[in-house]
């Protein structure tokens, strides 16, 4: 492309043209490697990205009775960058298996949204004096068009933004949903404030004592916010894991973030004190050899062990210590720092006063951040008290056996069961967020807003800079309300929803996203959910995963959805760092835009080589000279349609298209992309010394390339004689010679996996289904998988497929 070609205006925006050509002006083209490039991309790509979504080629049909299969990334943020190259990765592979799954004959729902609520679009309008509406709209318009561009075959009519009243209404009504059965409340909690943003933080955007974003000190502070209490569903969270199929390491991440302990609840006597304290302990043999006893500085309890001579230090140390982020406190190589409450617990087993300490290395991970001091078994108590000079048991004491100690301890012991996840804090004090549907009444205290008032709409606000109080609480008009309870005056809650919770339900709205009288009509909920194909960054294990799984056994226990777990089979994809093998950022100067490697050697390029550089969920280095390995594959394909005749299949490209057809097939249901681009080219190369090529056997080529290079398939399709897309066509089976079978040959499926093939019959009849089944319970090699199967349908097309759905 010339530089004449690159009409770009005068502020740096793409000149408006439509929507392939607004994306291919967009930014000045990365230099690559001069190539003698014969597939003409440009031309081909934008005619194909035109129609494919002019003909709603990709929108799923509801009222079908084929099999669904419901693709789905974790959506985006609409940040002012666009997408990156490690988005296209991921959209890749899901686009891969969504085309694959169509032509295996599934009704398949790929769908697409939007994140846009939060703080980063936020900060941008505050910084620019834009309204965050039209930001946000100007940031999705480019992001669906480099969606569009990268050839994903996304249904379009049921996009969704967060931000828009539509959606936001049904977040609003999940709120009021947990706040009925008690799983929203509102409490005092410590929370770290930053100084420059004036809104509550997490203690991993806490640098040093000072916020990531805008570099601020960050300050303690206790706050009345509101929480969802997921952790009443701590164990169904652990135990329902068997449900799905996620990685055993994903699977143990969620396990050790909820932290399910199994212990004992020992209560003790604070010395000159009438009140008595619970502490937590695994092992009870330890409380012989415990010499004092840590607080966390965040401990509620805190206040009880306080006495007047240690206060002021306490209160400069809490002060100092609270906001370092919790990563940064678990560090076995900080020195350990602490300071004396003036309390003392007397030890229920030794009977010897325990000095009560507050600790920077204890945290809130159980109960109320309360421990023993046990430095003669625990390195990290062991150097607190050489730090302090505190008393460590001597470690060859003879220890006293659990059953003594159960029966000393006696009514002060109780069995217990403890988990380190904390109830999720939902509310802000910012804008450009979901309001909070709570109406504060001096007379009826909290009051839910009526339903047929939702959705209580975000006002637009000239000023919403942060001040420490809440954006809304500005507005005179959205601020005072009448009471629905008793028709006194009352003010709304000013607080918005974390985008969390706009995360946590979205994946159900595509299943019915223009619904205004509910948040998804029971039947399409049921029809398409859960998701059968999840696919998004690990670090989302402890955030967004989390809260999804928890909302939807809430609906679930609501009666609202049929399923408890969301996300049947989740994929990770690993980080694409530069060239340089960092992370890409505008600060190193690495980023690489899709669309500059798109307008340069072409998407189908693009996409080929995210699949080759290397298995899905492994991180890998981008490399601008690698790409033109894929580049000159495709025009290797584009060559080889010159070649085809209108011949019968020779027996040598028999031999070398049924291995080819088996390994995608496998590549692709094991997720193993990378080594199906290998096996392309493979292919290709055994066809270098041909001068023709069968027509039959290069459109079962062209079928199996489909879901990977979109755009010159399609063209070549078209160019075979076709009329209907390749992407509506049927998956390649088999190729079948008549001398190897008496029977014909089809392909087995099991919830739309390729397992491998069988004889067809001529199965008929009232117990067809039941005929099948015992065929393929009689084949050793698949008996294994349908034992004790709890079998729903069995989908059979005569002379393609057997389809055993579970």
């Amino acid at each position: 492309m010339n530089k004449q070609e690159r009409q770009i205006s005068k502020n740096g925006e793409p000149q408006k043209n439509d929507t392939f050509n607004d994306l291919t002006e967009m930014i000045k083209v990365r230099s690559f490697e001069s190539e003698n490039l014969k597939f003409p991309h440009t031309e081909v790509e934008k005619k194909w990205a035109d129609k494919w979504v002019e003909d709603n080629l990709y929108k799923a049909n509801d009222n079908s009775e084929k099999p669904k299969f419901y693709v789905l990334d974790m959506y985006p943020y609409p940040s002012g960058s666009g997408l990156h190259v490690g988005h296209v990765e991921g959209y890749t592979a899901t686009d891969i298996v969504s085309r694959y799954k169509r032509m295996n004959g599934f009704e398949v729902l790929h769908p697409m949204g939007w994140d846009s609520f939060g703080l980063p679009t936020e900060n941008f309008a505050i910084k620019t004096g834009r309204d965050p509406h039209e930001v946000t709209e100007e940031n999705i318009n480019v992001f669906k068009k480099q969606c569009i561009r990268m050839g994903l075959s996304i249904d379009w009519n049921r996009e969704i933004d967060t931000s828009k009243e539509t959606y936001y209404k049904w977040t609003q009504k999940l709120f009021l949903d947990l706040y009925e059965k008690g799983l929203a409340h509102k409490a005092e909690a410590p929370v770290n404030w930053c100084t420059g943003c004036n809104t509550v933080i997490s203690n991993e955007q806490v640098l040093d004592l000072k916020c990531e974003r805008c570099d601020s000190p960050v300050e303690t502070k206790k706050i009345e916010q509101w929480f969802f209490k997921i952790t009443d569903y701590a164990e169904r969270l652990i135990d329902d894991l068997d449900k799905v199929d996620w990685s055993e390491n994903s699977k143990l991440i969620q396990k050790n973030w909820i932290g399910k302990t199994d212990g004992y609840e020992v209560s003790v006597d604070i010395v000159d004190s009438d009140k008595k304290i619970q502490i937590f302990t695994t092992d009870l043999t330890n409380l012989n050899d415990a010499t004092f006893v840590v607080l966390a500085p965040e401990s509620p309890l805190l206040s009880d062990f306080i006495t007047e001579e240690y206060k002021e230090n306490i209160d400069y140390y809490v002060k100092r210590i609270t906001p370092q982020s919790a990563i940064d406190r678990k560090k076995s190589s900080l020195e350990k720092t602490g300071v004396f409450t003036g309390s003392y617990i007397i030890n229920p087993i030794t009977k010897e006063k325990m000095p009560v300490w507050v600790a920077d290395y204890v945290q809130m991970e159980y109960g109320k951040g309360i421990t023993l001091g046990i430095p003669s078994i625990d390195k990290k108590d062991k150097e607190f008290a050489q730090n302090y000079d505190i008393k460590i048991a001597n470690s060859s004491t003879d220890k006293i056996i659990e059953s003594n100690i159960i029966e000393i301890l006696g009514d002060s012991l109780n069995i217990k069961t403890l988990y380190k996840l904390r109830d999720w804090l939902v509310s802000r004090e910012r804008y450009w967020g979901a309001p909070i549907p709570i109406i504060h009444c001096k007379s009826c205290g909290d009051v839910p807003v009526p339903e047929d008032q939702l959705p209580v709409l975000l006002p637009k606000l000239d000023d919403f800079k942060p001040t420490g109080v809440p954006p809304l609480a500005k507005s005179e008009e959205f601020l005072n309300v009448t009471c629905p309870c008793c028709g006194e005056t009352a003010q709304r809650e000013a607080k918005t929803l974390d985008t969390f919770v706009d995360s946590a339900w979205y994946y159900l709205r595509f299943a019915d996203p223009k619904n205004t009288d509910e948040l998804g009509n029971k039947d399409l909920l049921d029809k398409w959910l859960p998701v059968d194909y999840y696919v998004g960054g690990a670090d989302h294990l402890t955030g967004h995963l989390m809260y999804s799984r928890f909302v939807t056994k809430v609906l679930y226990d609501l009666k609202k959805i049929n399923f408890d777990e969301p996300f049947t089979n989740l994929k990770h994809i690993g980080m694409i760092s530069g060239e340089d093998g960092r992370k890409m950022s505008k600060r190193w100067g690495n980023s690489v835009n899709p669309v500059d490697v798109s307008n340069e050697v072409g998407s189908d390029a693009l996409r080929l080589f995210e699949m080759f550089m290397g298995p899905l969920d492994l991180p890998k280095n981008w490399s601008n000279k690698g790409i033109i390995g894929p580049r000159r594959f495709i025009d290797k394909v584009w060559q080889f349609k010159d070649k085809v005749v209108d011949k019968e299949v020779s027996l040598e490209e028999i031999k070398n298209l049924n291995p080819l057809i088996e390994k995608i097939t496998s590549g692709i249901e094991s997720n193993r992309f990378n080594t199906a681009v290998s096996e392309f080219m493979k292919y290709l190369n055994t066809l270098n010394n041909q001068n023709e090529i069968s027509k039959k056997s290069f459109e079962i080529f062209t079928k199996l390339l489909a879901p990977f290079a979109p755009f010159i398939t399609e063209e070549i399709w078209k160019k075979l004689g076709h009329q209907e897309s390749i992407h509506t066509s049927s998956w390649p089976e088999i190729f079948k010679q008549e001398s190897q079978q008496k029977g014909i040959e089809i392909s087995l499926m099991i919830n739309g996996r390729f397992k491998g093939v069988i004889l067809d019959k001529e199965w008929d009849g009232e117990n067809i289904n039941d005929e099948i089944l015992s065929f393929i319970s009689n084949d050793e090699r698949f008996s294994k998988d349908i034992k004790g199967m709890n079998i729903k349908n069995i989908v059979y097309k005569k002379g393609k497929v057997v389809n055993i759905i579970k």
